[in-house]
């Protein structure tokens, strides 16, 4: 009031801007003179105020529209880096350095669970330090909780809200608002991204879409890289049994041939390449023909006759001088 006497106002006309029922805001009309507002004056402000509140939803759905738009072209950006790649770590990585940036936020962490024990361990982060991101275990947050569910959590006051349990180490971090969505493969969860802001907000619908297509296009992604490692690990494991089970034979001093059931030599050991003065590329392939002969009265080759008893067999040759 005092405002209004100072600045000389002394009547005003107070009008809702709405749209479609729903009040966004008010429009006031100010007058120095005091004077009585007619019922045509009132009509023609109504009138106003309403073209106001359509003029106002139509900006603010071309920008959720734009906003929209942008998104798409986010996700397209973000799917073509983590489908580019087989690379675990390089997966998670583009995803917690990307998601903040295009929605303005400070920070991002993934947590996955894992197969083995079904725990939530922190995957990858971004923008945050190192004593925020080990203060403790966030599987008892009801946040993170609902995220496990299937449900985005979208939380405007971090320091208030009770589900979020660490509000010290947050106000600590500067954190104010957080949005967490779950990560879905086929309908599973297998973890959880959460995007952290240093400004109290509230997230948008149009932001809460946007994640959760990122989180569902990372999930492939990372459900392909986490196979492509485990196939890798595998084959470098058969490799080192591999050279272990060669180091192993060529430490045996008599000449060793191992064959397939086609009777083609998979292993020679160093003793018998040395002998017969081939490499292992040319044993390899060989057939039993080609190496070995059942000579002297022997009627049975005694490879053919493992074969088909399944037992050890032997065949004993003299050597002749």
């Amino acid at each position: 009031r005092e405002a209004a006497l100072h600045e000389g106002i002394a009547s005003v006309l107070t009008l809702p801007i709405s749209f479609q029922g729903r009040v966004t805001g008010i429009m006031r009309l100010l007058s120095r003179s005091r004077r009585h507002f007619f019922d045509d004056e009132i009509s023609f402000a109504l009138a106003l105020a309403e073209q106001t509140g359509i003029a106002i939803a139509g900006g603010e759905l071309f920008r959720q529209l734009e906003q929209q738009v942008d998104y798409l072209q986010e996700i397209q950006a973000i799917s073509r880096l983590v489908n580019s790649t087989l690379d675990f770590d390089g997966v998670l990585t583009t995803i917690v350095e990307m998601l903040p940036r295009s929605m303005n936020a400070h920070g991002c962490t993934i947590r996955l669970l894992t197969p083995e024990s079904n725990r939530l361990e922190l995957a990858a982060s971004f923008g945050l330090s190192r004593e925020y991101l080990d203060r403790g275990e966030v599987v008892d947050e009801q946040n993170t909780i609902r995220a496990l569910q299937g449900e985005p959590v979208a939380i405007v006051d971090v320091e208030a809200d009770e589900r979020v349990l660490y509000h010290e180490h947050m106000g600590r971090e500067g954190i104010k608002s957080l949005l967490a969505v779950p990560i879905k493969v086929k309908g599973d969860v297998i973890g959880i991204i959460r995007i952290l802001a240093r400004q109290r907000r509230r997230f948008s619908p149009a932001e809460i879409n946007f994640s959760l297509a990122v989180a569902e296009v990372g999930g492939a992604a990372i459900i392909n890289a986490g196979t492509y490692r485990k196939i890798t690990l595998l084959f470098n494991q058969i490799e080192e049994h591999e050279r272990f089970l060669g180091n192993i034979i060529d430490c045996i001093g008599a000449q060793l041939l191992v064959f397939d059931r086609q009777l083609r030599v998979v292993v020679a050991n160093r003793a018998f390449l040395n002998a017969h003065g081939i490499t292992e590329v040319e044993a390899l392939g060989m057939t039993y023909a080609q190496l070995c002969q059942v000579k002297g009265e022997e009627k049975c080759c005694p490879v053919d006759e493992v074969l088909s008893s399944g037992q050890p067999a032997r065949a004993v040759q003299e050597r002749q001088e």
